[in-house]
């Protein structure tokens, strides 16, 4: 019957949670979400205003498991369910149970800039069950973890335990609970780790850019107008972001995206008169031609610069992006394709339905006789 109450008492406690969280979803639109787990040490020696006796610290059957999930920037809400064995009166040995509900304060975000480790401190109330027997106590608790990985942190933490009436034998008692946390849900925890190095490849990769697009300009006089002022937005982006350089790293990105999305649309347009959707072409005495097998290959991009023909060639490569390059005695252009067929339906199938279009927004087709 004692237990059956036990479980009334828990299951209420998690239903007022849940509602709780409901609320919460709300009002904070980017909430996080962990799970700890691990073993307790319980502290019952209730000598004098600090009771930390090691001897006295029981250890048997000591696992806990807390969910925890964010209301506000700084404010979380937390559920920790324990189990142990305690000594009574220093004879008999009688299982321990208990459930507490807690509001934390994360303190790291108030005091310094920090992410990966974080110190609260917090109060609430729970449960506890011992010899059959179920009390309330009134809560504090104070803990620490570090995250060593975005998803995996350790955890310390202690639950001070105040009881107003209590089991013969337990009084104000101590709870030390140290172990793994895993984040299901919220902002990676060690992003500002990878800052420094983060902001180099994107001052890098920015003057990557503008390079192949001052080479294009020289071997492509009829978009001379459109690139110049493509590198002026590029430079002011770089400028903007050498002197923002603590901006987050989301907003970095975004960034990027923007600037290899202007890069794709002027290649696109150098190339615009060769992407026709349904037309298969065939080319004049390819420099490669005894060694270029018959069928159909899917083009997707056409420079003339052997430079920016390496620079791309290292990109697909460090993405395992499959393609082949062959170069037009004619033209003198050099042609990249990503993917090699024997039929037309086979390559119209690829293109339409399977050709990374994130990475080639146009193609065309041509037929090696």
């Amino acid at each position: 019957m004692k237990t059956k109450n036990l479980l009334i008492i828990l299951l209420f406690i998690i239903s007022i949670d849940g509602i709780a969280q409901s609320l919460v979803l709300k009002t904070v639109e980017n909430y996080s979400f962990n799970l700890a787990f691990g073993v307790n040490l319980i502290d019952n020696s209730n000598e004098g205003p600090i009771p930390f006796d090691v001897d006295r610290w029981d250890f048997n059957t000591p696992f806990f498991i807390t969910a925890e999930r964010s209301f506000t920037d700084n404010w979380t809400a937390s559920l920790t369910l324990s189990s142990n064995k305690i000594l009574l009166n220093g004879e008999t040995t009688k299982y321990y149970y208990s459930a507490d509900v807690l509001a934390n304060l994360y303190l790291d975000k108030l005091l310094f800039d920090n992410e990966d480790f974080n110190v609260y401190l917090g109060l609430g109330g729970g449960v506890y069950n011992i010899n059959h027997i179920t009390k309330t106590n009134f809560d504090l608790t104070a803990g620490f973890r570090y995250w060593i990985s975005p998803r995996v942190g350790v955890l310390i933490n202690m639950i001070g335990k105040v009881n107003k009436t209590s089991v013969e034998g337990i009084g104000n008692h101590y709870q030390l609970n140290t172990g793994l946390v895993w984040r299901i849900k919220g902002i990676n925890p060690i992003a500002k780790r990878k800052t420094n190095l983060f902001e180099k490849n994107v001052v890098s990769r920015l003057e990557s850019i503008e390079d192949m697009l001052k080479s294009e300009a020289e071997t492509n006089k009829e978009s001379i107008d459109r690139e110049l002022k493509n590198q002026k937005a590029l430079s002011k982006i770089k400028d903007s972001i050498n002197t923002s350089i603590k901006v987050s790293q989301i907003e970095i990105i975004q960034k990027i995206e923007e600037i290899e999305l202007k890069q794709n649309k002027i290649i696109d347009s150098i190339n615009k008169k060769n992407n026709k959707k349904e037309r298969v072409y065939t080319l004049e005495n390819p420099d490669d031609s005894s060694i270029i097998e018959k069928g159909y290959y899917v083009i997707v991009h056409v420079l003339k610069n052997k430079d920016n023909v390496d620079k791309l060639e290292k990109y697909l490569t460090q993405r395992n992006i499959p393609f082949q390059i062959f170069k037009e005695h004619r033209t003198g252009r050099y042609y990249v394709s990503a993917g090699y067929f024997k039929t037309l339906r086979e390559t119209l199938d690829f293109r339409n339905t399977k050709l990374n279009t994130d990475v080639f927004k146009d193609s065309w087709i041509f037929m090696q006789k």
